[in-house]
C-alpha cells in the first residue's frame, strides 16, 4: 500500500504510484487536472528493502511517497469492468479430505469417472456440525490440524470443517452458508483478543445472538490467549482448547 505525503493537486494533477512489491520498483505518473487520461512518468526507480519513504523532485518542487502495509487480504472485483463481478465478501468453505464425510476424489466404478458433484450435494443436505472464525487463511490452517487434536467422536460433535468470513464484522454472511449446508450445530472460534478488543467483542456477541435466534445449537471455543491469539495458532502449538455450550 502506498501513502502520498503530499496532495497531487500541488504538482498540479493526479499523482499516482505503480509499485511492484516483487522487484520493489516504481513509477510516478503524474494526470492532468483537466481530467486527460494521458498520463506523464515524472519519476521511475527502484525502492531499497530498508527504505520506506521515497524522496523525489519534479520541476523544482519536492515530493515525497510512503509505503504501508496492507492487511492480510484483498478482495478481487471487476465490477468497474464490462460484465465484471463484485467480490461480495464471500465465505470460505474449508474441509480436510482426511477427517470430512466427503470423499471428492472417488471414482465411480460403472464410469470412471468423480462423483464430486453428486457427493457435494449429499454432503451438504446431511445435519452437520461446523466451525466458525474469521479469515480464510487460518480456516485452512486450523482444519489440517484438527484430526491431529481430536479423534473421530469428538469431531462428530465440535465439526470437522470451517466456515471463515473476512472479518468480525461480516458475521451475518455466515447465515446463507449454515442453512444452505444444512448446519445444525456450530463451534465458534474467533481470535481470543476479543477480551481486550471491543469491536470484536460487540461483533462476536452479535454473531452468538443470531446463531442462538436462529435456532442453532452454540458451542464457544476458548483458550489461554497469552499463548495463542487464534484458533490456528492454538491447534499448531498443542495448547488446550476448551468448550462451553451456550
Amino acid at each position: 500500500m502506498l501513502k502520498k505525503v503530499i496532495k497531487s493537486s500541488v504538482l498540479g494533477g493526479k499523482l499516482k504510484v505503480d509499485f511492484n512489491s516483487y522487484t520493489r520498483k516504481y513509477k510516478v505518473l503524474l494526470y492532468s487536472a483537466i481530467g486527460k487520461k494521458d498520463a506523464t512518468v515524472i519519476a521511475e526507480g527502484e525502492v531499497p528493502v530498508d527504505q520506506d519513504v521515497v524522496n523525489l523532485d519534479y520541476a523544482g518542487m519536492k515530493y515525497a511517497f510512503k509505503m504501508q502495509k496492507g492487511g492480510k487480504y484483498f478482495w478481487v472485483s471487476s465490477a468497474k469492468q464490462k460484465d465484471g463481478a463484485k467480490s461480495q465478501s464471500p465465505v470460505s468453505v474449508v474441509y480436510n479430505p482426511e477427517i470430512a464425510r466427503l470423499d471428492p476424489t472417488k471414482v465411480d466404478p460403472n464410469t470412471g469417472k468423480t462423483t464430486e458433484l453428486e457427493q457435494i450435494k449429499a454432503y451438504s443436505k446431511k445435519p452437520k456440525a461446523v466451525w466458525l472464525t474469521e479469515g480464510g487463511l487460518k480456516a485452512i490452517i486450523a482444519t489440517d490440524y484438527l484430526p491431529m487434536r481430536f479423534n473421530q467422536q469428538q469431531l462428530d460433535v465440535i465439526g470437522r470443517d470451517f466456515l471463515a468470513v473476512g472479518g468480525v464484522s461480516q458475521y451475518s454472511h455466515f447465515l446463507p452458508m449454515l442453512k444452505k449446508l444444512n448446519v445444525t450445530s456450530v463451534t465458534t472460534a474467533y481470535d481470543m483478543d476479543f477480551q481486550e478488543n471491543q469491536q470484536v467483542k460487540d461483533n462476536y456477541r452479535k454473531l452468538l445472538k443470531m446463531l442462538k435466534q436462529h435456532g442453532y445449537k452454540v458451542r464457544f471455543a476458548n483458550w489461554d490467549l497469552s499463548k495463542a491469539k487464534g484458533i490456528d495458532d492454538a491447534l499448531v502449538k498443542g495448547i488446550e482448547i476448551n468448550f462451553k455450550e451456550i
